[in-house]
């Protein structure tokens, strides 16, 4: 009986590996990119315009900024700054602006507002 229990005790013994701790040092750390949109007018009439505004947090490096609608409105401009013009009366009601931002580790956050037309 004593070979068995020796032989088993050898196996569980070798058998078993020691996981490695985490790497604290680690340069591939995903991080959170927090973005806000803030525009200088939430309810506007055809013919009238809103400047929205894009607030970063938790970007590593430098970053890119791509703005859609989801209506036939038009998003003019580039960078952290643009501006919502609905384009015609098909757009009046609620227009939804997003913003995604990607920063130098291909970290993403999007943003979103809405903006209301009225006729």
């Amino acid at each position: 009986m004593r070979p068995v229990i020796i032989t088993l005790s050898l196996f569980l013994i070798l058998g078993c590996k020691k996981k490695s701790a985490p790497n604290t040092n680690d340069n591939n750390s995903t991080s959170t990119v927090k973005v806000s949109l803030i525009a200088d007018k939430t309810s506007i009439r055809l013919g009238q315009e809103s400047v929205i505004t894009a607030y970063v947090e938790g970007a590593q490096g430098s970053v890119t900024y791509q703005w859609e609608v989801n209506t036939i409105s038009n998003i003019l401009g580039s960078g952290n700054t643009v501006t919502f013009s609905p384009c015609c009366s098909s757009v009046a009601g609620e227009n939804i602006v997003k913003c995604t931002v990607t920063d130098a580790k291909s970290n993403r956050g999007i943003g979103q507002i809405t903006i209301l037309v009225n006729p």
